[in-house]
């Protein structure tokens, strides 16, 4: 009788950090929620603070992202995962103490969005830099997909629980149950045994040098440069459709939190389905045409929302059926893109690359705030939504003039990986 095959479950380490992330991922879809909502609901937030709003939660990316990306391969990563994630935890914690003590206004919630923008992107490259220390590259695929199977059910349940708490105790207090659960992610962090070999000091000097190898590598490198450029356009107009979505559902077409809630924990059924077939789909029709499909996804997804109309009955199925389309699509996209870089690229300058990759694609997040609020203000907000749909097409386009296609299977990303290391050399 054939032995059944061990899961990533079955790894103790994995489990545990698989849980811990679970834990919170369910605990953000709160903060997804109640943030942009403290602002809409509570300060009545103009569409242009509101991609100030975007603009300053995404800055962070620009400031510090390269110098963060170095400083990750210097130090042990698995510190920085547990206390980032801790630390995230904590700034979020503001927002209710300073509701509280009546002191809450849009002014100190830029300065905690800053602040939480820069503890999540420590977490992120630390995050996406360690979990190759955890599994074999050949499980990475699997290791992704567990943990966006995660965020995507997290992202159905979560806005169907977040909607009634807002409604119940308010956006600010909301945020509150959101800050435990970073707590509850960090006792399970922490009980990850596992072992990194000490870094070697290296002089400061040599920071630039060292984030010259990350941008460097990626430039030269004709996939990941696709990935890259993709991965920008799709941040930089999610990022404009963010400054302007949440004003769109409450402002023009009349939802309470009770309804987001719930369009947003139906449309993120995507996002679940998504994790579930991203695996497979990469194995039959390769990694590369996977991810073109995915990125054709979220376009028609977005150009659904953008041409809804304000009548309610007809708006609330377009926006869910035009969320799932893009969840579905988002998630398939960033289970292999994400997959296919920590693959290719060697592990003693993952950090760099990861690093590097996050400022080529986020560092223009902070423009697009602002770009979506000035739109958004300029021309109204439906013309806004149809200029972030025509914007998501260059996403496409990127890969389709790469060799990203060329990548089919595993082994051709590890082939890619050679001759990188050769390149380096």
């Amino acid at each position: 009788m054939k032995s059944k095959k061990k899961t990533l479950f079955s790894n103790r380490v994995f489990l545990n950090f698989w849980i811990g992330q679970t834990v919170s991922m369910f605990g953000s879809q709160i903060s997804i929620m109640a943030l942009p909502l403290t602002a809409v609901l509570i300060f009545d937030a103009s569409t242009m603070e509101m991609g100030i709003y975007q603009a300053v939660a995404s800055a962070p990316y620009l400031i510090i992202g390269l110098f963060a990306g170095v400083w990750i391969d210097r130090v042990r990563r698995r510190p920085l995962v547990i206390y980032s994630n801790l630390a995230t935890g904590i700034i979020l914690s503001l927002v209710p103490l300073l509701a509280w003590l009546g002191l809450l206004n849009m002014t100190f919630m830029y300065i905690i969005l800053f602040l939480f923008g820069t503890s999540t992107l420590i977490f992120e490259l630390s995050f996406l830099s360690f979990i190759p220390n955890i599994v074999d590259k050949k499980d990475l695929t699997e290791a992704n997909s567990k943990l966006q199977s995660s965020r995507s059910v997290s992202r159905i349940i979560g806005p169907n629980l977040a909607g009634p708490l807002i409604s119940i105790f308010t956006a600010p207090f909301a945020i509150l149950i959101d800050s435990f659960s970073f707590l509850i992610s960090f006792l399970f962090l922490r009980s990850i045994p596992v072992e990194e070999n000490a870094k070697k000091k290296q002089s400061f000097r040599r920071i630039w040098s060292e984030i010259g190898i990350g941008l460097k590598t990626i430039f030269n490198n004709p996939i990941l440069i696709s990935l890259s450029a993709s991965t920008a356009t799709i941040n930089f107009f999610h990022t404009t459709f963010a400054a302007i979505f949440m004003i769109f559902l409450v402002k023009q077409i009349g939802l309470t939190p009770l309804q987001i809630g719930l369009v947003m924990g139906i449309s993120s059924s995507g996002t679940l389905l998504g994790a579930f077939v991203a695996r497979k789909l990469s194995v039959n029709l390769g990694i590369g045409t996977t991810i073109i499909g995915a990125t054709s996804s979220i376009v028609i997804g977005t150009f659904v929302i953008a041409i809804s109309p304000n009548s309610l009955l007809v708006a609330l199925p377009m926006i869910t059926i035009g969320q799932f389309l893009s969840g579905l699509g988002n998630t398939i996209y960033v289970i292999n893109q994400v997959s296919l870089r920590q693959t290719i690229t060697p592990d003693e300058i993952l950090g760099k690359v990861n690093a590097s990759s996050q400022f080529l694609s986020r560092g223009a997040m902070p423009f697009a705030g602002i770009f979506g609020g000035s739109i958004g203000s300029w021309f109204g907000l439906k013309i806004a939504l149809l200029i972030t749909a025509i914007g998501f097409l260059l996403s496409v386009v990127w890969l389709l003039l790469s060799p990203l296609k060329a990548i089919k299977t595993v082994d051709d990303a590890l082939d890619e990986q050679k001759k990188l290391k050769m390149a380096i050399d």
